[in-house]
């Protein structure tokens, strides 16, 4: 007997348009906040989210518009703008600088979202919901592995197969054989065009033409040092003329790429250091993205979620490290370290150090050339670090910098909470979540009262705690004063009654004699003993008597054990400083000027008094140093400098006019605590998370508005139910995300990283929210209302517990805190897939499928709005108050649940 089986191709289609489709959106959104991590800050990254949620839920809006029409031809459309959409949303990143919000990257989420929700509004909701979500989840795992296989850019060229093969699926239910046969012939010619793309951009040339070597790359190979690489790197075979690759190394090879990518030899290349376009803004952040990066030799560049790793120079002497886009280090070929290091004091014997964020070499070195024998241990998250340095061409480079070292690849508080080790040093050096002049809203957890206190208690009696900060920024100088009210704090909570007996602070700088930006601060659980201190004065004394100096005079100590000296350290530390802390318009860009200040103010003579309190310095171009970081050489050029001596009377009404504009001068130096960890939040008027959370207002009321006009016209003998349902998936929508972001900042001190942190809490959420819908497919109404209602508990039980759970995995590797914290997601994850798809399937038999796709849609817009809303409560009122919103707003939606469900068994 034969048996055929019947495929329905409408199901075939379902099925592969959402798998693909849900994957790519959550990779695409994945990668985008890399991207922009690299190119920008933690704020505009986290934009992402909520331009994702706009995306699909306007994606769903549409697609109630377009049900109406030929489906395979819908489906084509979205497709196509889809494939087209991620290469807009690579330039959206490469053109960032010119962009005020970066539109371009709502188009793949829209077209996906049209595709997705109208498959949603035909098939079983619960069933659809878990391929959704379990597709989803695997594009949360895709990035991990491609990103750090082949870059970021790379990453989205293989994505941009995706759509194209859904094509030449959904093209076969097609009758025409001609529009057929057209469509995935065309297709599978992009795709073959791709891969063979992707292959070029990936490799590294073999064997050049000699024509092509002498006539599009060497003319165009200026640097000395690109020159000699090549010449190192390729050889003229003496019978053909062409050059073949022989390089002693393999990290030659990848210079020699990248040199090459500077030249004519290939018509288009996708880097971001080839193809981002800078404007002045690029320079403010002190990235490494500016007019001027032609000039740099790029040695190294390899990408992974916990950041991407360059190593570029303009020497044959040194490299910089720089990772996301900024600069971290400088090493210098042959420098085995030296005692006499300004960044730590040298005076201990036998000592045990342990280096949060080694780095390229850091103080590895240095601390190498403590007196007696010294034991180095440290922690280094990005595995590309360990790669590099402890094997191979840099390994040797940085003078074997972390030869007899112990460097744990894991998150350092967790690690020493975890061990019986104490020590007697503990070091950070520039060790932030985001750069000291790129600093926005990361959470981070190392600069904390808890974090501080827990450190100090792993130090022995002699230990230090040392802390280097750089100050390239009026926001970064604020937050070290924030910092520095926080380590007052964790000592006064230790018991500890005179501060000013445990701390050092002075300033330095090889770079800005004039100015110093960098901050070191040593710590003491004990109070320095006369010993001690004498140590401590003969150190400093040797650096104020070197000239230059980085240490250029006394005035720049401005904490020593024992003494309270005058100033605003001085101040913090006796608990002197006030509350009205205010800070003027200060060091402040042109352009930046007109547009958050003087075009707030509309009376001209208004506009000159607040001229006449600055001196305006026109731009200038300075060659010295690193382009990068040029405002060290440049600070005042192209600025706003406010005048020394204002008047109260000046002052106080600058402060009026200030009101009226878009500057917040209201300074808060409250101390960092875990509950509420963002170093960087110095103003007490969140200006920036609002200018976002008023764009994301307005475009969820691009959705809200026209989807409730459009449900009261077209479905208004349903009133009551109506309203129950837009306020169920309204509350639902906005708690989800709500949620969503409150754990994954909250889960980053567990992770440590912050790309990590969303891809555990959105993997796992989006995974098992999909099982929790599939499993509840069939259960009864009771089983369903004990679920909602349990979601609040069980958010409360999460917030009350989850530090104990996270500490019994403190001393576990970095790939077991991750299992560890996709565990952690079951429960939750689970009782939150379950109410959306049951009331979901209710309104759909109650009412249409049409009217699904419109619930669907003011869910997103909800979703929306709940992304960076969250981010405002966390960084205001902390994690305890926005998880309390979570569980109101979880309870209100149980609450709904039980009016949509009325009249079920």
């Amino acid at each position: 007997m034969v048996f055929k089986v019947r495929v329905n191709k409408d199901s075939v289609v379902n099925f592969f348009a959402v798998v693909i489709f849900p994957f790519s959106i959550i990779a695409l959104e994945t990668i985008l906040f890399h991207l922009l991590m690299i190119v920008s800050n933690y704020l505009q990254a986290t934009t992402i989210i909520s331009i994702a949620m706009f995306g699909i839920a306007f994606g769903g809006l549409i697609s109630f518009y377009l049900l109406r029409f030929n489906r395979n031809l819908i489906l084509s459309i979205s497709s196509i703008v889809f494939f087209l959409s991620i290469g807009l949303s690579y330039y959206g990143i490469v053109r960032l600088d010119n962009f005020n919000f970066p539109y371009f990257l709502i188009l793949p989420f829209l077209s996906g979202s049209v595709i997705v929700s109208s498959i949603f509004s035909r098939a079983n909701s619960h069933k659809i919901y878990f391929i959704d979500l379990t597709a989803s989840a695997l594009g949360v795992i895709f990035p991990i592995i491609a990103v750090a296989m082949f870059k970021s850019e790379n990453a989205l060229l293989i994505l941009s197969v995706l759509p194209l093969i859904f094509m030449i699926i959904q093209l076969s239910e097609v009758k025409n054989l001609f529009i057929k046969l057209t469509g995935q012939i065309l297709s599978v010619a992009v795709i073959v065009f791709i891969i063979s793309f992707f292959l070029l951009n990936t490799s590294i040339p073999r064997i050049i033409n000699g024509n092509n070597y002498e006539n599009m790359i060497l003319p165009y190979v200026t640097i000395p040092l690109e020159k000699k690489i090549l010449d190192e790197v390729y050889v003229k075979d003496s019978v053909t003329g062409n050059y073949i690759l022989k390089a002693d190394d393999p990290y030659k090879e990848l210079m020699a790429r990248n040199i090459i990518n500077k030249t004519e030899y290939y018509p288009f290349v996708m880097d971001l250091s080839r193809n981002y376009k800078p404007s002045l803004s690029a320079e403010k952040n002190l990235k490494i993205y500016t007019n001027k990066l032609d000039q740099y030799t790029f040695l190294f560049s390899q990408d992974n979620l916990m950041g991407r790793v360059e190593y570029i120079t303009k020497t044959e002497g040194d490299f910089f490290y720089i990772n996301n886009g900024a600069f971290y280090d400088r090493v210098i070929y042959g420098d085995k370290g030296n005692r006499w290091d300004i960044r730590f004091p040298n005076y201990m014997r036998d000592t045990h150090a342990f280096i949060m964020g080694a780095s390229a070499d850091g103080i590895v070195n240095s601390l190498k050339q403590l007196p007696g024998k010294t034991r180095i241990t440290g922690v280094e998250f990005n595995p590309i670090i360990h790669k590099t340095m402890m094997s191979g061409y840099y390994f040797y480079k940085s003078e074997k910098a972390y030869e007899n070292t112990v460097i744990h690849k894991t998150e350092g508080r967790a690690y020493l909470k975890a061990t019986d080790e104490t020590y007697d040093m503990i070091t950070h050096m520039n060790n932030h979540a985001e750069h000291g002049s790129v600093c926005t809203l990361a959470p981070e957890y190392l600069h904390s009262v808890e974090g501080i206190t827990e450190m100090l208690e792993k130090l022995t009696d002699r230990g230090l705690l040392i802390y280097e900060e750089i100050l390239w920024s009026t926001r970064s100088e604020w937050s070290f004063y924030k910092f520095m009210n926080t380590v007052v704090t964790a000592l006064r909570e230790m018991g500890i009654q005179n501060p000013e007996n445990h701390i050092l602070v002075y300033g330095w700088d090889y770079w800005n004699y004039q100015d110093p930006g960098v901050r070191s601060v040593v710590i003491k659980r004990n109070p320095f003993n006369e010993y001690e201190k004498t140590k401590l004065r003969e150190n400093l004394q040797y650096y104020l008597d070197l000239k230059p100096s980085p240490l250029p005079s006394e005035r720049h100590i401005h904490a020593f054990p024992g003494r309270v000296i005058p100033g605003m350290i001085g101040d913090i530390i006796t608990g002197k400083t006030g509350k009205d802390l205010v800070q003027l318009p200060d060091f402040y860009w042109f352009d930046d000027f007109e547009k958050n200040i003087l075009r707030y103010i509309p009376d001209d003579s208004d506009k000159d008094f607040i001229r006449s309190l600055y001196k305006q310095y026109p731009r200038m171009d300075v060659d010295r140093g690193w382009d990068f970081v040029s405002t060290v050489w440049n600070y005042k050029q192209g600025r706003y400098v406010l005048k020394p001596g204002i008047s109260e009377t000046d002052k106080l009404k600058y402060l009026a006019l200030l009101d009226k504009t878009d500057y917040s001068y209201k300074m808060d130096i409250s101390p960092v605590r875990d509950d509420m960890p963002f170093p960087y939040n110095v103003y007490k008027e969140k200006k920036e998370v609002l200018r976002i959370l008023k764009i994301v207002a307005m475009l969820s009321l691009v959705i809200f508005i026209p989807v409730l006009l459009l449900s009261v016209y077209k479905y208004s003998s349903h009133k009551l139910i109506l309203l129950e349902h837009s306020l169920f998936f309204t509350v639902v929508g906005f708690a989800f995300m709500l949620v969503e972001i409150v754990l994954m900042q909250f889960f980053q001190r567990f992770i440590g990283i912050p790309v990590y942190s969303v891809i555990i809490t959105l993997g796992a959420l989006l995974f098992f929210s999909g099982i929790g819908s599939l499993i509840s497919s069939n259960w009864r109404k009771r089983y369903i209302m004990l679920s909602a209602f349990a979601i609040p508990m069980v958010i409360f039980l999460y917030y009350t517990y989850l530090d104990s759970i996270f500490s019994y995995f403190a001393a576990s590797s970095f790939n077991v805190r991750m299992a560890a914290g996709v565990g952690l997601m079951i429960p939750l994850s689970m009782l939150m897939g379950i109410p959306f798809p049951k009331a979901m399937e209710k309104i759909k038999k109650e009412i249409s499928n049409e009217y699904a796709t419109l619930m669907y849609a003011i869910s997103g817009a909800a979703g929306t709005f709940a992304t960076t809303f969250a981010l405002f409560l966390n960084v205001s009122y902390g994690f305890l108050f926005t998880f309390l919103v979570g569980i109101a707003a979880y309870t209100i939606g149980a609450l709904l649940l039980l009016l949509i469900l009325r009249g079920e068994k």
